[in-house]
């Protein structure tokens, strides 16, 4: 059986390096029905933008929009939240940084206010998990914030300036936008 889940991973791996969503997906759901963390973390990051419904790239670039009604994309993100929430609390840094941006999207309902506390406790907990390619989310004033206060700018207050330099850096070469 564990040469079948090692043959399995590796053919999701080289599915996702072909960009070959549905495939990854079905490659990945069998894992994560049976708790294998990682697996959780792949399968609930594709639910979450609906990727797993594209066989391939072109496919995706050629939808002009959801592939999905508004229902079966809400239920995805239901499904994709309950399978992060799983990945992160086994300590999927990717897990939990996704399902932060879960929460900046909506999902688990409440006010902004409680929703962006939650995602913020979930960017330090993806940083403190070991996912570092976006580190400049620890920078500002608390975990996430400066993607929080970008964010909220844009939803609450409908603000559609460009954001600033260190946002559009590179992941890993913006040490500390503040400088400190």
């Amino acid at each position: 059986m564990e040469n079948a889940s090692e043959d399995r991973r590796a053919a999701a791996v080289a599915a996702m390096e072909a960009n070959r969503f549905a495939e990854v997906y079905r490659l990945w759901l069998p894992l994560a029905e049976i708790g294998d963390a990682e697996a959780q973390g792949h399968v609930g990051s594709l639910m979450q933008c609906g990727l797993h419904r594209f066989e391939s790239l072109e496919q995706l670039d050629a939808a002009a929009g959801s592939a999905t009604d508004a229902a079966t994309a809400a239920a995805d993100r239901e499904q994709a939240g309950w399978y992060l929430q799983a990945a992160s609390a086994a300590g999927i840094g990717p897990a939990s940084f996704n399902l932060a941006t879960l929460y900046v999207g909506g999902y688990g309902g409440g006010t902004w206010e409680e929703r962006k506390a939650k995602a913020a406790e979930l960017y330090a907990r993806a940083y403190a998990q070991g996912f570092t390619a976006f580190g400049w989310l620890m920078h500002g004033s608390g975990p996430g914030q400066p993607y929080l206060d970008a964010m909220e700018k844009f939803l609450i207050e409908g603000d559609q300036s460009p954001p600033p330099e260190w946002w559009r850096a590179e992941p890993g070469t913006c040490s500390n936008p503040t400088g400190g």
